[in-house]
């Protein structure tokens, strides 16, 4: 129950900034992109040998973190036009 919670207000934390920071989404994409590239050794290093759980379970997650704050910054609205 207490990971889920956390789980969740760290969402909602991604979501809040993403939502109102514009430049949050990159961001949030480069994290998730350089935790990406950190699973690649990891699973060739696994296919040969037992490694632990948590090398897999921890950068998934911040995967998983960063491409929703990237969704979720997908939904703010655009700057108004300006018109002279």
């Amino acid at each position: 129950m207490k990971k889920s919670i956390i789980y969740l207000a760290l969402g909602f934390t991604v979501a809040f900034l993403s939502y109102k920071i514009v430049g949050m989404g990159f961001l949030w994409l480069f994290f998730g992109l350089i935790s990406l590239l950190f699973l690649i050794p990891v699973w060739v290093i696994a296919q040969f040998r037992k490694t632990n759980k948590i090398f897999f379970t921890v950068p998934l997650l911040i995967t998983g973190i960063c491409f929703f704050g990237v969704f979720a910054s997908l939904f703010r609205p655009y700057e108004d036009a300006v018109l002279k």
